[in-house]
């Protein structure tokens, strides 16, 4: 492990979790630092998912998992060594699993945590699209002059753009490195694919048919890929050595999910789609 890499962990991690005081027992499994707090409104949440190093955090009732990766035993023997916590022994990660549900709530809590942060861009964009229906009746603007075309493109960008959009805040959702969440929702409106779709061309990946359809303007594709792809990038990250992670996990990431984005997830997510509207 690189120890500068999480020396700013070591450092600022107890402090964010509310102190030591908030703290009534601390241990580590295989993946993750586990904090048992007095009280969860102290914990700045937001603040320990921008601490370099740290892959993303969840809770379990009243304790607070951080997720580090197979160097977690080293990032908690330094956390215990500055702070005088005692070391406790390591705990099966997969007790947590059977605690799992999915339910409708479930559902509605991941939709939301993937788009709230994106209606700012919904309102912006739906004020443009309002107002160029309004100045041309008004004779303000005509429909063919260069402004309209410049406000029209402002205001379906937000829309058209939507995957690349959800890729961040799904990957944030999901604990994935947001890069590569918006870097498979480009892959499902890139222009060579888009343009082929236009023109009736059929794509297959290794003989495997791919759905023709557009991906722009859409919503569940993109975040029905991101929540597959998430557990293999954790997959990845704790097993391939953290020496060559850097490289090898979004390489590997990129040929595994674009055949399967392509191929199985995004329509999956398109039908589901239309099938709701």
């Amino acid at each position: 492990m690189a120890k500068k890499k999480y020396e700013s962990l070591v450092n600022e991690i107890v402090d964010l979790v509310g102190g030591k005081e908030n703290i009534s027992f601390f241990t580590h499994c295989v993946t993750r630092l586990r904090f048992n707090v007095k009280d969860k409104g102290l914990v700045r949440n937001e603040e320990i998912k921008k601490i370099e190093g740290v892959m993303g955090l969840q809770w379990s009732g009243d304790q607070l998992q951080i997720i580090i990766g197979q160097s977690v035993s080293e990032v908690y023997k330094s956390i215990c060594n500055k702070y005088g916590f005692a070391n406790e022994e390591v705990i099966q990660e997969n007790l947590d699993e059977k605690k799992k549900r999915i339910s409708i709530s479930s559902i509605l809590d991941i939709l939301s945590g993937c788009i709230s942060p994106l209606i700012p861009i919904f309102s912006g964009c739906g004020m443009i699209k309002i107002l160029l229906l309004i100045l041309p009746m008004l004779n303000l603007l005509s429909e063919e002059s260069s402004t309209y075309q410049i406000l029209n493109m402002v205001g379906d960008a937000g829309f058209y753009f939507l995957p690349i959009l959800l890729g961040y805040t799904s990957a944030k959702k999901f604990g994935m490195n947001e890069g590569l969440g918006m870097l498979i929702g480009a892959i499902l409106i890139a222009l060579t694919f888009v343009n082929g779709v236009s023109s009736g061309t059929s794509f297959n990946f290794l003989g495997i048919p791919i759905y023709s359809t557009s991906y722009s303007y859409s919503m569940f594709p993109i975040i029905l890929c991101n929540a597959v792809a998430a557990p293999i990038y954790r997959l990845l990250r704790k097993y391939i050595p953290e020496a060559i992670s850097a490289v090898v996990v979004p390489f590997l990431i990129i040929i595994i999910m674009t055949p399967l984005s392509l191929c199985l997830l995004a329509p999956i997510g398109a039908f589901v789609g239309n099938y709701i509207g």
